[in-house]
């Protein structure tokens, strides 16, 4: 399966309301609601798709951001998940995107990429999952789904 940055993964699209999603790739293997969480409100996890998908609070549930960690998953029509560090900033050149920020976690270290608002998660020098979420100019957000 191909990540769109900005749009989705496994034929769910950002912007999708949680009722939509379980349509089209069922029941979800756990539901996480997290009443803590300034921004997110409810997560569902995927096993089968290695994946899970955040739901804003603010944006009335639709799915704001996906968690993708399987190996079979394509950026770019190219498996990417285990890739150092070095071997994803040249790949995303050859892409076209050059421009990212370092962020160093105690046991991670993330490439942001501002342009495609998704975020390269590493440990142990290669890569662990990717993060995305909708593209954001400005004040503007770009929704990719906003109904049927």
């Amino acid at each position: 399966m191909n990540i769109e940055f900005g749009v989705g993964a496994y034929g769910i699209r950002l912007g999708m309301e949680p009722e939509k999603i379980i349509t089209i790739l069922g029941m979800p293997d756990k539901i996480v609601i997290d009443e803590d969480d300034e921004i997110y409100d409810q997560m569902f996890m995927y096993n089968k798709h290695m994946m899970s998908v955040w739901f804003e609070r603010g944006k009335k549930l639709r799915a704001s951001m996906l968690e993708c960690y399987s190996p079979d998953l394509k950026v770019f029509g190219e498996t990417v998940i285990n890739k150092s560090k070095k071997e994803l900033i040249n790949f995303m050149k050859k892409n076209g995107f050059d421009k990212y920020e370092v962020i160093d976690d105690y046991s991670e270290e993330v490439l942001f990429y501002e342009d495609i608002s998704a975020w390269f998660n590493f440990q142990y020098d290669r890569l662990l999952y990717i993060e995305f979420t909708t593209l954001v100019s400005g004040d503007d957000v770009y929704w990719p789904y906003s109904g049927d």
